[in-house]
C-alpha cells in the first residue's frame, strides 16, 4: 500500500510518499529523527504524532504535543483512530491530507522513510551509546521525551503567569496533561488559621473529585502513595463512591519541612492503577506546587513589608524625600546616625486641649483630631517638611532634614500660614455641623541641630535635638489660639516675605523672650 502524506503551509504544498510501518510527524532535530519534517511550523512539537501501519490499515496517534493534533475536525486525546483516504490531519498550521493506493503487486520495504529529503543522523559524540535504547520502540522514547519536555517547562509557564490563581491551575492542568492515565486532577491548600484543605485548583475547571480521606493520609505520612479500589474490597468510602474514583495518586505538597497541601490526580475507570513513573511525575508537580506556594506567600510578605515601611515613612515625611528614603531603604544603604547642620524646627498644639477633652470626650475627641491633624501633616508636607514626632495633641515638624533646603525658613513659615487657614476652614465648617472646634498655636525657630535616624534595624527612630527645637517649643507655648510666633533669627530671613510684629514672651527657665507674632505674608 502507497501512503501519501500532502502537506500544505502557508499555500505551500509539499508531498511525502512513505513506505515502512511506522513514522513520527513533527519537527526534526539532531537527536531526533523525524520521517514527516514539518520543520517551517513552529506550532508544530518536536515529536507531534505517530502513525504506523497494521495490515492494510493506518493509524494515528498524538503524542502527547503540545497543541494537540485533529482528524477531520475532532481532536485526539489519549486515543488513536484509523485513516483513510482523503482524510486531513491538522498539527499546528500545517494541514496533511492522506492519500493512500493499493497496488497491483505491492512490496514491503524493510525501512519508513520520507522521500521528499534525505535524511542524515549525526551522532552525538558526548552520549554514551546503551544498546538497551535499540529495544525500545521509538514511539515510547519520543513519548518519554515529550513528556519530560513538558515537565521541564512547568516552572517556565509558573514563573511567567502573574495570578496566582492561574498558576496553580497551570499546575493542575499540566499535571492531568502530563500523566496519560489521569483524568481528573485537583490541588488543595491548607488554611494555615483553621488547618481544613481548600480547594484551589482542579481539571476540569469546577470538577473536583477528591478522596478527603486519601488526603488527609497524604498529609500526615508526608509521602505519594498509589491508591486502587481493589485495595480495600468491600470498603465503601462517601467520597470515593461520590466521585467514582477507581484509582488515584495523591501527593503531599511540601517546602522543605512544611506541607502545604496536597496534589491528586485519578481515574474514574481505570482497570489499571497507576504506574510508578507516574507517581514520580506527580512528586515533581507536586514540588513545583510548593515552590508556587512559597513564591506568592514570600512576595505577599514583601508586599506587606513595603507597604508598612512606605505607611512608617509615608506618615513622617513629605513625597519627594519618602521616595529617596524608601530607595535607600530597599538598597539597604540608609544611613543611620546623626549630622550637625541648620534646620527649621515647626511645633504646633491646639490650644485648650485638656478643658477640650473634658468636654468632648474619648471618642469626640478622637474624631476631632483624625478631622484636624491630616490637614495639618498636609500643610506641612506641601512645603517640604518632615515630622519629627507627634506627642498627644502636638505636631514637632522639621525643615532642612533628613534633606537639606535652602528655603528652609520660608518653607516654615508659610506652612504655619497655610496650617492656621486649614484649622479655620475646617472649624467653621464643624461648627455649622454643630461638631467641637478647635485652635491651635504655632512656634518657629531655626538653628544648628543634631539630626537624623538614629537606633539599629530592630528600633529606628527620626530624631531633631537642639536649642532651635527647644525653643520652637517656647514659642509655640507662648502663641495664642489662631497665633504663629517665629523666632528672631527666623524673622531675620523672611523680614522682606512675611508682615510681622516683635512681642515679648515669658518662659519658665529662659525669662523674657523676644519673638515675632506673624500676622501674614505681605501683599506684592
Amino acid at each position: 500500500m502507497k501512503v501519501t502524506f500532502v502537506s500544505r503551509h502557508e499555500g505551500v504544498e509539499r508531498r511525502f510518499e512513505l513506505q515502512g510501518n511506522s513514522a513520527i510527524i513533527g519537527r526534526g532535530r539532531e537527536d531526533l529523527v523525524v520521517e514527516i519534517d514539518l520543520v517551517w511550523d513552529a506550532r508544530v512539537s518536536r515529536p507531534h504524532a505517530r502513525v504506523w501501519r497494521e495490515g492494510d490499515e493506518l493509524w494515528i496517534e498524538d503524542l502527547q504535543s503540545k497543541r494537540g493534533t485533529v482528524v477531520d475536525g475532532v481532536e485526539l486525546r489519549g486515543r488513536s483512530t484509523r485513516l483513510g483516504p482523503g482524510t486531513i490531519v491538522t498539527v499546528g498550521d500545517t494541514q496533511l491530507t492522506v492519500e493512500m493506493e493499493v497496488p497491483a503487486k505491492e512490496s514491503k520495504p524493510d525501512a519508513f522513510q520520507a522521500t521528499e529529503a534525505p535524511v542524515e543522523i549525526v551522532p552525538d559524540s558526548n552520549a554514551a551509546l546503551n544498546p538497551a535504547d535499540a529495544l525500545v520502540p521509538a514511539a515510547k522514547s519520543t513519548d518519554l521525551e515529550q513528556r519530560l519536555a513538558q515537565l521541564c517547562e512547568i516552572p517556565i509557564l509558573i514563573a511567567a503567569e502573574p495570578r496566582f490563581d492561574r498558576r496553580l491551575q497551570l499546575v493542575v492542568d499540566e499535571l492531568v496533561s502530563l500523566i496519560p492515565g489521569a483524568a481528573r486532577g485537583a490541588l488543595l491548600l491548607t488554611d494555615p488559621a483553621t488547618d481544613k484543605l481548600l480547594l484551589s485548583a482542579s481539571a476540569p475547571a469546577g470538577q473536583a473529585a477528591v478522596s478527603l480521606r486519601l488526603a488527609r493520609r497524604a498529609l500526615e505520612t508526608r509521602e505519594a502513595f498509589i491508591w486502587h479500589e481493589a485495595d480495600e474490597p468491600g470498603v465503601a468510602h462517601p467520597s470515593v463512591l461520590r466521585h467514582r474514583i477507581a484509582t488515584g495518586m495523591y501527593a503531599p505538597v511540601r517546602w522543605g519541612d512544611e506541607v502545604l497541601g496536597v496534589l491528586c490526580a485519578d481515574h474514574p475507570d481505570r482497570a489499571a492503577r497507576f504506574a510508578p513513573g507516574d507517581l514520580a511525575l506527580l512528586r515533581v508537580v507536586a514540588q513545583y506546587a510548593g515552590m508556587a506556594v512559597v513564591r506568592h506567600r514570600t512576595a505577599e510578605a514583601l508586599r506587606r513589608q513595603s507597604d508598612f515601611t512606605n505607611r512608617l515613612f509615608g506618615g513622617r515625611f513629605p513625597p519627594r524625600v519618602r521616595e529617596e528614603l524608601m530607595r535607600h531603604a530597599m538598597a539597604d544603604s540608609l544611613t543611620l546616625g546623626t549630622r550637625q547642620s541648620p534646620v527649621t524646627v515647626l511645633i504646633s498644639d491646639i490650644r485648650g486641649f485638656t478643658r477640650l477633652s473634658e468636654q468632648l470626650g474619648p471618642q469626640r475627641l478622637s474624631d476631632l483630631l483624625n478631622d484636624y491633624f491630616p490637614l495639618l501633616i498636609e500643610a506641612i508636607f506641601r512645603h517640604g517638611g518632615s515630622i519629627d514626632r507627634f506627642v498627644g495633641d502636638a505636631i514637632f515638624a522639621v525643615f532642612g532634614s533628613p534633606e537639606p533646603d535652602a528655603n528652609q525658613e520660608e518653607n516654615a513659615v508659610r506652612a504655619a500660614l497655610d496650617m492656621q487657614a486649614a484649622a479655620r476652614a475646617l472649624s467653621a465648617l464643624r461648627a455649622s455641623r454643630g461638631a467641637g472646634t478647635c485652635e491651635i498655636g504655632v512656634g518657629v525657630d531655626c538653628g544648628t541641630v543634631l539630626h537624623g535616624f538614629i537606633g539599629n534595624a530592630e528600633r529606628m527612630e527620626f530624631a531633631v535635638v537642639g536649642d532651635a527645637a527647644n525653643y520652637a517649643s517656647r514659642y509655640c507655648a507662648g502663641a495664642g489660639p489662631g497665633q504663629i510666633l517665629i523666632s528672631s533669627a527666623v524673622n531675620a530671613r523672611v523680614w522682606n516675605l512675611v508682615e510681622a510684629e516683635p512681642v515679648v514672651i515669658q518662659t519658665k527657665h529662659e525669662g523674657d523672650v523676644h519673638a515675632h507674632l506673624v500676622r501674614g505674608l505681605v501683599e506684592r
